[in-house]
């Protein structure tokens, strides 16, 4: 399976529609860099679940 690095809009899009685990099931393997992993972790608070 592919390996993919992911920028912040499509984990915030997948994650605002309840469907994040579509990066692991059509990638596998997905990386975050760290800067991205903040930048999540600070706009998570910020949206309604």
């Amino acid at each position: 399976m592919p390996k993919v690095i992911s920028n912040t809009t499509p984990i915030l899009s997948l994650l605002k529609i309840n469907r994040l685990n579509l990066l692991r099931d059509l990638y596998g393997t997905v990386i975050i860099p760290e800067a991205v992993y903040q930048e999540l972790e600070k706009k998570w608070r910020f949206i309604p679940i």
